[in-house]
């Protein structure tokens, strides 16, 4: 891992940590462009940590809503 300018920069492993994704499923979602990153060259891929965690809170999907104080019950 680098950090330049107080961003943090890793390969597969950074990757790995932040989403807790299997380096499988990483090396699958860059070949299809669906999970941020830089390709230096032919091979090596770099991961910025801000951008994967900007990229995992977009992709968040909330359970429905309730008002503040209500509960939901489960069956």
């Amino acid at each position: 891992m680098s950090e330049q300018h107080g961003r943090e920069r890793g390969g597969y492993d950074l990757a790995e940590e932040v989403t807790g994704l299997k380096r499988g499923t990483l090396h699958a979602m860059v070949s299809q462009k669906r999970i941020p990153h830089t390709r230096l060259g032919g091979r090596l891929v770099i991961f910025d940590r801000s951008e994967l965690e900007t990229w995992l809170a977009s992709a968040r999907v909330t359970t429905g809503t309730t008002e503040p104080g209500r509960t939901i019950k489960l069956v």
